[in-house]
């Protein structure tokens, strides 16, 4: 396995990554979350506020912004160069036809979307990322909109290496995807991510948010995460109208419909996984 760092905080890479791009020519999006969205859904970004020059608090001006996003245009250009290495050591070296490569990201990232930066979120910009996989025998450059999570890798490497999958896995194999873009082995994708004041391992989750991802909709559950039949708020996002969300559409009546078939989905996905809360005794 191969990691890359960036692009991640500090947004460093070499000055001729910088120079692929116009500074001038970069957009600041707006600050502005969507209407109907909950105070708590987004967080105050504090991986970046530690850094020099951030405001504790509040919008980053434009300036800033733009230098931000500029550096971390720079930084995926950068290791977008080092996976040509890779890539290209591998026809060197004979390789290729012998080798699966899966390309994925660990999460999300925003970007001055909405005023915020970072991650910590269950909305699309933080919990959506690539999934590139090249392997003998599958056809180049087919792309698909096909649902897939993290989970679903492990067997798909089994698939494709020909080798038996462990009976404890949770992920699907995509390799029914691989084979024709149309394929669905996942009705949806899941995440969660809480919010609360204190969020180590010792201390209790003021909220828990779950949310489930579907060829439509994004929806967004919180809850209480000592009594999870509290639900304290609800979000619904059009995914067909983009990426960047302009409207919570769970406190419109007219999706009442919508959202008990998702909240009925979302109860029986989260149904099939073990909640495990984790313990409080420190191994010596």
């Amino acid at each position: 396995a191969v990691g890359f760092i960036k692009p991640h905080l500090p947004f460093v890479a070499p000055k001729k990554y910088w120079d692929l791009y116009d500074p001038d020519k970069i957009k600041i999006p707006a600050r502005k979350n969507p209407d109907g969205m909950p105070d708590f859904s987004l967080a105050n970004f504090g991986e970046l506020r530690k850094y020099h020059n951030i405001p504790a608090d509040g919008y980053l001006d434009d300036e800033t912004s733009r230098n931000l996003i500029h550096g971390y245009y720079a930084a995926v250009s950068m290791i977008d160069a080092q996976i040509g290495k890779l890539l290209d050591a591998l026809d060197q070296n004979g390789l290729t036809e012998n080798t699966i490569v899966v390309l994925w990201g660990d999460h999300g990232f925003k970007i001055g979307e909405y005023g915020n930066w970072c991650k910590h979120s269950n909305i699309e910009l933080d919990t959506n990322v690539p999934l590139l996989i090249a392997a003998p025998g599958i056809k180049k450059g087919v792309k698909t909109t096909s649902l897939a999570e993290l989970v679903d890798i492990y067997p798909t490497l089994c698939d494709l290496a020909g080798v038996d999958k462990p009976k404890h896995l949770e992920g699907q194999s995509l390799l029914p995807v691989l084979k024709d873009k149309d394929a669905i082995v996942n009705k949806v994708a899941i995440s969660q991510y809480p919010r609360g004041k204190k969020l180590g391992y010792d201390q209790k989750q003021e909220l828990m948010g779950y949310a489930i991802c579907t060829d439509r909709y994004r929806y967004i559950r919180w809850q209480k995460y000592e009594n999870p039949t509290e639900v304290i708020a609800r979000e619904l996002y059009d995914l067909k109208k983009g990426r960047v969300a302009s409207q919570n559409l769970a406190v419109m009546p007219r999706y009442k419909k919508e959202l008990a078939q998702l909240d009925q989905l979302m109860n029986e996905e989260l149904g099939k996984y073990r909640i495990l809360k984790p313990s409080k005794t420190v191994a010596e």
